[in-house]
């Protein structure tokens, strides 16, 4: 799953790279769906793409996402990725931590230190798409339980940014 506006900076044509890279590895058997939750100026763009890579079964645009909507996303995901360039914060990574999703974000995301390595998640060069595949196989390839354990500690890391330790922070 990603969720982001869809924008240069965002990389997600890159994302689009990556995936079809991590499917050719898998197998088309056994590779997950990518969902890319959002809306922007490149969305015509990357459907495009999508169609010219012969994806479109497997690349699904479910367009823009509320606050009330997208718990519903996460809910159903195995993990967050955030391919961005340049991201001052990223709070959809908040969000993933919150409800316990494994992360692989960019490691140019001002949150990149809300995904610890081999802890909750991995982080790559997101002008690689060798890197990122690499880090999507590496997810993927791991059992069930220690995906499960990642978005435990997700949730553990996130805990260190709640509005009462910020207060307690403040005081």
């Amino acid at each position: 799953l990603t969720v982001s506006r869809m924008i240069p900076r965002k990389n997600l044509s890159l994302l689009l790279d990556a995936y079809a890279g991590y499917r050719q590895e898998v197998g088309s058997e056994w590779a997950w769906d990518l969902v890319l939750c959002g809306s922007g100026s490149e969305e015509t763009l990357l459907k495009s793409k999508v169609q010219k890579m012969g994806l479109t079964d497997f690349v699904h645009f479910p367009g823009f996402k509320t606050y009330t909507e997208i718990p519903k996303w996460y809910a159903f995901t195995q993990a967050l990725i955030h391919p961005a360039l340049q991201e001052q914060w990223g709070l959809v990574l908040n969000e993933a931590c919150a409800s316990g999703i494994p992360i692989l974000c960019s490691e140019t995301v001002g949150a990149k230190e809300l995904v610890l390595e081999g802890i909750n998640g991995f982080q790559f060069n997101p002008q690689s798409p060798t890197a990122l595949i690499d880090n999507m196989l590496k997810f993927h390839r791991l059992s069930i339980e220690k995906r499960e354990a990642m978005g435990m500690q997700s949730r553990k890391i996130i805990e260190n940014y709640s509005p009462a330790r910020f207060a307690q922070g403040m005081q």
